[in-house]
């Protein structure tokens, strides 16, 4: 393939961690045309020139059927040789309207199976799996954000699995140096909804002012208003969705980073706190299975000592996460990218 090669991006869930992601694909691999199909969830998206990294950007209808014929004429009118497919709905919108073939081959990057979350209940979660394991059967490889994900690929019959990992590319990310004294600040990212526990990140807050009454917690983003309220009622402050290069300035003026996610692909804003040259502490999830035990903890009071831990021994608490971090960078993405788009005859 030459560096004229189209691939046409398809994402419903343009916000948050997954736009994030997805940007940092197209800037990774800036030899290849990238198109866009894209529905901005309503309050989630601000605008900061994204678009123009495209070269068409059309807006997904609503409606399932709507969404399916629109990537089918995206695809005529576009003529790519991949068609990538991010997160759930995508993923379905796509496989269901088109087939994979080795002149229009589909890509998926689920950003966090759907099977995983805890929100929904039982049966709900083996209708994802199965709808997984029958959609895995038109679709040429799953460009998966983790070696986790990747491996639960793997356990549902997507054949050909290459690891993508994410990255927070430096140059969108300015670096923060020491914190300012006063209180201890601890900052999170994301939706609020029950996928990011924003009770959790509550029951953090409290328990760390016990030990530290000054401590302020901000959470950049926005969500649903009962659990927002949650966060209100805790003292939290809530700033509502602010474009990339705001929620990054934000980010840089914390102590320590906190996620209190109770399920993950990979998550975009542990890797921006750690651009930002952030301490970071996490609640202990497969996500980040192999992080170091002192940084990832269950509970919310042992992830409240963590934080404390880590505002007191910041230099500590980086390398660990350094450590861990050390294959989500520029250039192994990439690779991985390239082997994605260009090669076709990648290892499975």
């Amino acid at each position: 393939m030459t560096s004229t090669t189209r691939v046409l991006h398809v994402i419903e869930s343009f916000g948050a961690g997954s736009l994030t992601s997805m940007l940092q694909y197209v800037r990774a691999m800036p030899e290849v045309e990238h198109h866009l199909l894209f529905r901005p969830r309503p309050g989630e998206y601000e605008p900061a020139g994204e678009l123009a990294l495209f070269a068409t950007t059309e807006v997904l209808p609503g409606g399932h059927r709507a969404a399916r014929r629109a990537v089918r004429a995206a695809v005529r009118r576009v003529r790519p040789a991949v068609v990538h497919a991010h997160s759930t709905y995508a993923g379905g919108y796509v496989r269901l309207a088109v087939r994979s073939t080795p002149r229009c081959r589909i890509v998926y990057t689920p950003h966090c199976f759907a099977f995983e979350r805890g929100d929904v209940p039982a049966p709900a979660r083996r209708l994802y799996r199965l709808a997984e394991w029958v959609l895995a059967r038109n679709c040429d490889t799953l460009a998966a954000c983790s070696p986790r994900e990747a491996h639960l690929g793997r356990g549902w019959g997507y054949r050909r699995v290459v690891v993508v990992p994410n990255v927070a590319a430096r140059a969108t990310v300015a670096v923060a140096g020491a914190a300012d004294p006063g209180p201890l600040r601890v900052v999170t990212i994301g939706r609020v909804s029950p996928q990011k526990d924003p009770a959790f990140f509550a029951e953090v807050v409290a328990r760390l002012r016990q030990t530290h009454p000054d401590a302020t917690a901000t959470w950049i983003g926005a969500g649903e208003p009962a659990l927002v309220a949650v966060l209100e009622r805790a003292g939290v402050r809530v700033t509502g969705w602010r474009s990339h290069p705001e929620a990054v300035a934000e980010l840089a003026g914390a102590a320590v980073y906190v996620h209190t996610g109770a399920w993950e692909g990979f998550p975009m804003s542990v890797l921006e706190a750690d651009a930002a040259d952030r301490p970071i502490v996490v609640r202990r999830i497969p996500a980040f299975a192999g992080s170091s035990p002192r940084w990832s903890w269950g509970t919310p009071a042992a992830v409240a000592a963590a934080v404390a831990d880590a505002a007191a021994h910041p230099a500590q608490n980086r390398a660990s996460w350094r450590a861990f971090l050390r294959d989500h960078d520029l250039g192994t993405q990439r690779d991985r990218l390239r082997r994605v788009y260009l090669d076709t005859e990648v290892a499975r």
